[in-house]
């Protein structure tokens, strides 16, 4: 996998990334992030840059990373109890 552009962003570190016959796009916020692979012979770079730039995309990763961090463990140490799913 190699990394082959950043895109900026004030708040979200968005990386693209070439994986064979895909891309994938991560978009991280602290100790999340979502990923999504998109087919590198149906889009561009370019393409896929203004896709995750699109508000829809967006608001739907900040949903996701904001979940996400709701349900991490908060401190070293955590353990689980039996009634709760991970």
């Amino acid at each position: 996998m190699r990394l082959i552009k950043t895109v900026r962003h004030p708040i979200y570190l968005i990386s693209i990334f070439l994986n064979g016959d895909h891309y994938l796009i991560q978009i991280e916020n602290g100790r999340t992030r979502v990923a999504v692979k998109a087919d590198r012979h149906s889009h561009s770079v370019e393409e896929i840059e203004q896709w995750v730039l699109a508000p829809i995309v967006l608001n739907t990763a900040a949903s996701s990373l904001r979940m996400l961090e709701q349900i991490l463990p908060r401190e070293r140490g955590y353990e689980a109890h039996e009634d709760e799913i991970i």
